[in-house]
């Protein structure tokens, strides 16, 4: 695997396939959408998606999964990292053939995995010692929330999506978060500076961050959300075999777990494998 900066579409990582091993995996489970190459944003979501693939780090269970899946079928990925709004937009009109991870709600055009790609479990974070705990609607109007640009919470509460279109230009209640270099942490240095009170994200990423940045000591946990979200692959709508490549990554799903690999690859990361859904 090589890592590349593509200027037009953001950090580049490009997945290199030997010919052999594109001739063996076209022979064992090529499907009539083999040997494509496809173009798939992420926004850097780490353990989910990692952009910094120097040295022994791993590119994210999300990316390792999908790469295997579709290396398998003989095809070439490119994996670009993006902002998460850039990655939806850009899925939608086609600039990508894919996003490597999203919601249901967050496009209405996609053409989304049956098969779920990994829980997202959102969980408020606060800096230690403040006494504010997520409660419900009305405990929001008390703190100013920090958002990521895109991210559409609707299917865990309809409410709290209602709330933060109603007070997005709000910046005493709301703050939305642009671009791709390590937004959590720059929503963990606001809530360190008083800029924002709270915001919520999926506990794997966020306590991946405190971890990977020791900032285990200055932050902690103010409740979560009662509905997990699940993230899925999602193709272009542009593209002619889009229902073909999310077929093959739910048959691919199947086999990995299956199989064991889906266990191993979650164990490698130092998590445990979730319930099919």
């Amino acid at each position: 695997m090589t890592i590349l900066i593509n200027k037009s579409k953001g950090r580049n990582i490009t997945v290199d396939i030997k010919a052999k091993l594109i001739v063996l995996s076209a022979l064992i489970g090529c499907s009539n959408v083999c040997s494509d190459t496809l173009d798939i944003a992420a926004l850097d979501f780490c353990p989910y998606v990692c952009s910094d693939t120097s040295g022994n780090e791993s590119m994210g269970f999300v990316l390792e999964l999908e790469k295997l899946i579709l290396e398998r079928a003989g095809h070439r990925v490119n994996f670009h990292i993006v902002p998460y709004l850039r990655s939806l937009k850009g899925t939608e009109s086609g600039e990508y053939d894919a996003v490597a991870i999203s919601n249901d709600s967050s496009s209405k055009v996609n053409i989304c995995s049956k098969n779920t790609i990994g829980p997202m479990i959102y969980t408020f974070y606060v800096k230690k010692d403040m006494q504010w705990r997520y409660s419900g609607l009305a405990s929001l109007g008390l703190v100013r929330f920090g958002v990521i640009a895109g991210y559409d919470f609707s299917l865990i509460s309809p409410e709290v999506q209602n709330y933060f279109k109603e007070n997005r230009d709000n910046e005493q209640l709301i703050q939305v978060h642009h671009g791709s270099e390590d937004l959590i942490y720059r929503l963990f240095k606001k809530l360190e500076l008083g800029r924002i009170d709270t915001f919520s994200e999926a506990a794997y990423v966020a306590d991946y961050k405190m971890q990977k940045y020791d900032l285990q000591d200055n932050f902690e946990k103010a409740g979560q959300f009662d509905k997990t979200l699940w993230g899925r692959m999602c193709f272009s709508p542009k593209n002619p075999k889009a229902h073909e490549y999310a077929q093959l990554i739910d048959t691919g799903m199947k086999e990995l777990r299956k199989s064991g690999e889906l266990k191993k690859i979650m164990q490698s990361y130092g998590l445990s494998v979730w319930e099919p859904q």
